[in-house]
């Protein structure tokens, strides 16, 4: 990746790995989407998240999205 650039990078379920160099789309916008999506908005920016409590609460996020990316 291009340092300085925003970047949007995914993988597909067949392991290829997916990259967009400066995609229409705020930094942030998968987690925030995410976050909304998993019913916690105030946990979309980790910028006014608390770091102790986005430590603590980034597993459970993982554990309840893991389901939709299997």
């Amino acid at each position: 990746m291009t340092k300085g650039k925003k970047y949007l990078l995914w993988s597909t379920p067949e392991g290829l790995l997916k990259a967009v160099i400066d995609p229409p789309a705020p930094p942030q916008y998968l987690r925030i989407v995410a976050a909304e999506l998993d019913g916690h908005p105030e946990r979309g920016n980790w910028l006014w998240t608390h770091p102790e409590l986005d430590k603590q609460l980034w597993q459970e996020t993982i554990s309840r999205l893991k389901p939709y990316f299997l």
